[in-house]
């Protein structure tokens, strides 16, 4: 019988778990509507929000359409980690985003390295590189991108 009891314990939790995360999942995107409101893309006329919402789209796991949704809004709008944090994003998704921000005068490939050792954080900058490799141009960004790619991507 405890054994039951035990496993119904762990299903209810599995269950409120993922009610959480639909939450913070629509609040991610809340936020990254709100914070990059009026910003554009390279191309000058595509809505900035298309990319955080393609990258999400092309996650799978829920934690990472979260940290997708967010991954530009610490390095690209006056947001901080205690602004998300104060709204309501988990610590470990928090940190992940926080991965995912460049700093200035950090070394790209430090960076990328850097992104391999959290793994929420490789998902998303994966996704990432692939939605903008897909409208950019040959060029030394691409190859870099592509390098980066190569990296994260042969994580086993």
């Amino acid at each position: 019988m405890q054994n039951i009891t035990t496993s119904k314990q762990c299903i209810e939790e599995d269950r409120s778990e993922r009610e959480e995360l639909k939450i913070i999942l629509t609040k991610a995107e809340q936020i990254a509507r709100e914070a990059h409101k009026g910003q554009k893309r390279k191309n000058k006329t595509t809505p900035y929000i298309v990319h955080p919402e393609a990258v999400a789209s092309a996650c799978s796991d829920i934690k990472c359409k979260i940290v997708a949704w967010l991954h530009d809004v610490l390095e690209d709008t006056p947001l901080l980690l205690e602004d998300l944090l104060k709204k309501g994003i988990p610590d470990e998704l928090a940190f992940s985003v926080v991965s995912l921000s460049k700093v200035k005068g950090v070394d790209y490939k430090e960076y990328i390295l850097g992104v391999k050792n959290d793994e929420i954080a490789r998902l998303v900058k994966i996704q990432d590189l692939k939605h903008n490799l897909s409208d950019l141009k040959p060029g030394n960004m691409r190859d870099k991108y592509l390098l980066a790619l190569y990296v994260l991507e042969g994580v086993k």
